[in-house]
């Protein structure tokens, strides 16, 4: 066994906590000096635990580094890849060992091994889990990055990587760049996609494309929308060939939002085009969302979009919501044309909300900053609006105006039943924080299914700068959820026994990035209330990753059997998947401890309901419920992830539209 003396300057620890710092709800998961399941005896965890996420029932994922005995008494550590589920840790993918193939064509087949740069795992309620990690071919030379998706065997299954063969493109065409970091969506339904640059064959010429790739119940990697092709409904205008997506979202119904650079040649938009906001779906039929000068009304001469449209994002209920520039054009004279309004004039910053065939302005420069004080106005920048699953949003926004300076210019903000208000400023004094420290930076915030947010933050006294983690609690009070030098983790498995370890540093992520647990993204914030957390403890003795429920709520929606905050087609797969079972109840609605028809009809009578309303929408009553239970009737039952009794449809385009208040678009549905 290898001595535990040195572990101490790399102490590390995974826990799952039930409360702030209690020891009687503290359960750890992994800690550095424990043996690894299923390796080596001597192989044990050494620590830098970073980029942890959640699942939606609290299943964490998080990078890692394993001391690995490579000769006797010698340890190197080794980059790895680790996931809890149900208790049990699992190593995804470690450094050295051997990677999974990946099947490229007879020309061109790949089996390398695993390499030392791990990527960021997203979880889903299903037990899939999707990652990025460096791969290097067996001779310990060269390095490519590759796509997986883990099923709840932990069976790995190459997706795509690096100089790979990309999939429906001429012969020797290959994956060139891939947007590992946090380019990687994931669903409930087990979907992933994500965006790509590929090198394009043609002939005896080579040039570069970017596309957006899916995989869905077919395991096929296939390509849905590609750089260069044209925008539907404006002709001469195109999406961006080398670089054209920005802010993927892939929400539970298989539907994608993104911002895509585009140029034009068209008199109205100008040459350059800018970037505009649209919506997909995965069979690849593609649609406007919003593009420069598309009006919000039908008044053409009202309000239009500018060219800067960027940061969308969306939800289950296909409500979609992004920044923008907006306002009133100038006009030109364009010889040849006549006058047309000027994109370069529109520079009003504004958060958009969109669902159906209407536009609300959130919010927008100029406009008074609610629970704020008078002469205080939104400011010139809009940041990370993300959306959940009951229709709430949130967004970082600048202030300008009475008594804004540097030290207080940024607040975040978020909707509660369709009225916006502020959740904290810079500035303000930090809720439960001692000697009345202050906000100083914000940093990254997650929204869940409840309209709870999450976030990070630095503050300050006179003396010190603290970095810590808020959450709202069911009320919609902010309560400290941790803060260094302050926050002691209790180790004990012993109730009547403390064993405190103080909290000395957090890793928080300093991107002011919006995580939604609606959009495919991996977040540290799920829809329970549970917030993952890394960082060191007892004077840099050691690190931990926890995940602290005191501030969840074990409130869900009855039907919702993969806990993601709305009652939807994904859960009707967890309930088909476990029929029968009286061991995964996942989807044992009644409580009757077998998953049965009953369940089946609660999830049917609650279709459509979210955790903040519920919806009005139909399901189709089968005409037998036997034919259901055996895969005859519906498309849900023969395609895994088809919604019960839909067909992929084309999504509208959205062109002259009315702007309305945004309370009216909660009922909507920007997919129909």
């Amino acid at each position: 066994m290898k001595p535990s003396a040195p572990f101490l300057s790399s102490m590390s620890l995974v826990v799952l906590s039930l409360g702030l710092a209690s020891a009687n709800d503290i359960r750890i998961v992994a800690r550095s000096g424990q043996a690894i399941p299923g390796a080596n005896p001597s192989d044990m965890l050494a620590g830098s635990f970073f980029v942890p996420t959640i699942g939606p029932t609290g299943d964490v994922s998080f990078n890692a580094r394993i001391d690995t005995e490579v000769v006797p008494g010698f340890f190197v550590p080794k980059a790895a890849l680790l996931s809890e589920r149900d208790g049990i840790l699992t190593v995804l993918a470690r450094e050295d060992e051997p990677a999974p193939q990946f099947d490229d064509g007879a020309q061109n087949d790949y089996n390398g091994l695993w390499g030392n740069s791990p990527g960021i795992a997203m979880l889903n309620g299903a037990g899939d889990s999707a990652f990025a990690f460096g791969l290097r071919d067996s001779s310990g030379s060269g390095s490519n990055t590759a796509f997986l998706s883990s099923g709840s065997q932990n069976t790995i299954q190459g997706r795509a990587r690096l100089y790979g063969t990309a999939p429906d493109a001429p012969t020797g065409s290959k994956f060139q760049f891939l947007e590992f970091s946090r380019g990687l969506r994931l669903n409930e339904i087990g979907t992933l996609a994500f965006d790509a640059s590929v090198e394009v064959v043609e002939g005896d010429s080579l040039f570069t494309r970017t596309a957006i790739y899916v995989v869905q119940e077919n395991d096929q990697l296939t390509p849905i929308l590609w750089g260069g092709t044209e925008v539907p409904d404006h002709p001469g205008t195109y999406f961006d060939q080398f670089s054209f997506v920005n802010s993927l979202n892939l929400n539970s119904n298989d539907q994608l939002v993104f911002a895509a650079n585009i140029v034009s040649q068209d008199p109205i938009l100008g040459s350059v085009g800018g970037r505009g906001i649209f919506a997909a779906t995965t069979s690849g039929e593609v649609s406007v969302v919003a593009v420069p000068l598309q009006p919000l009304t039908s008044d053409v001469n009202g309000l239009r979009f500018g060219d800067g449209l960027f940061s969308s994002t969306t939800n289950a209920r296909g409500e979609i919501a992004f920044a923008a520039n907006i306002g009133v054009p100038d006009f030109v004279d364009v010889p040849g044309v006549g006058l047309v309004p000027d994109v370069y004039s529109i520079t009003r910053p504004a958060v958009v909300l969109t669902a159906g065939d209407a536009f609300a302005v959130v919010a927008q420069q100029g406009e008074a900053a609610p629970d704020s004080a008078d002469g205080v106005v939104f400011g010139h920048g809009f940041n990370a609006p993300v959306l959940s699953n009951s229709g709430a949003i949130a967004f970082l926004a600048s202030l300008e105006g009475n008594g804004i300076e540097d030290a207080n210019n940024v607040g975040l903000f978020m909707t509660d039943n369709g009225t916006l208000k502020k959740v904290v400023q810079l500035g303000e004094i930090a809720p439960e924080a001692p000697d009345d420290a202050v906000f100083t930076r914000l940093y990254e915030f997650g929204l869940n299914a409840q309209g709870r947010l999450a976030f990070g933050a630095e503050v300050a006294t006179n003396e010190t700068k603290k970095k810590g983690i808020w959450a709202s609690d069911g009320d919609g009070q902010v309560r400290l959820v941790a803060l260094e030098g302050v926050t002691e983790i209790d180790f004990s498995d012993d109730p009547a026994v403390a064993d405190p370890h103080l909290l000395t540093q957090l890793f928080v992520d300093f991107a002011p990035t919006g995580l939604g647990t609606a959009t495919g993204r991996p977040t540290f914030f799920n829809d329970l209330g549970q917030i993952v957390i890394a960082g060191a403890y007892d004077n840099f003795a050691g690190q931990l990753v926890y995940v602290d429920n005191s501030l969840a709520t074990a409130t869900i929606v009855e039907g919702d059997y993969n806990r993601n905050g709305i009652v939807d087609a994904a859960d009707y797969t967890v309930w088909k998947d476990a029929f029968g079972s009286t061991i995964n109840l996942d989807a044992d609605g009644n409580k009757n401890g077998v998953i049965d028809a009953a369940d089946y009809t609660i999830w049917k009578d609650n279709f459509g309901a979210t955790l903040g309303q519920s919806l009005a929408i139909s399901v189709p009553e089968p005409a037998n419920l036997a034919l259901i239970l055996s895969g005859g009737l519906c498309c849900a039952v023969q395609i895994r992830r088809r919604p019960v009794g839909c067909r992929a449809g084309r999504v509208q385009g959205r062109h002259s539209t009315d702007a309305v208040e945004l309370g009216t678009l909660r009922a909507a549905n920007a997919w129909t």
